[in-house]
């Protein structure tokens, strides 16, 4: 028979690195998110548009700015969690 063994857990130092990697991808999809609306309220002040694209444009906005919402909740899960395991090594 074959003996089952669990996975070790992986030790301290290698969560904490896996989180900051999830916290500076997060952090990137952050920025590229504020890049976009600034790229687009940009291209909506930057000449007379009909009164449709800013309908269009602003409803785009909104769209992306609203899918910040759950990156910014991640990322303070993350952060959390970092605060917590820099805790436990301390100890």
């Amino acid at each position: 028979m074959e003996n089952k063994q669990k996975a070790p857990e992986p030790d301290l130092y290698d969560r904490e690195e896996a989180c900051s990697r999830s916290i500076r991808s997060v952090l990137k999809a952050c920025f590229m998110r504020l890049l976009v609306a600034g790229l687009m309220i940009f291209v909506l002040l930057s000449e007379k548009r009909p009164l449709w694209l800013w309908g269009l444009i602003g409803l785009v906005l909104l769209m992306n700015l609203a899918g910040m919402l759950p990156l910014t909740a991640e990322l303070k899960k993350r952060l959390r969690e970092r605060k917590e395991l820099r805790a436990q090594e301390e100890t």
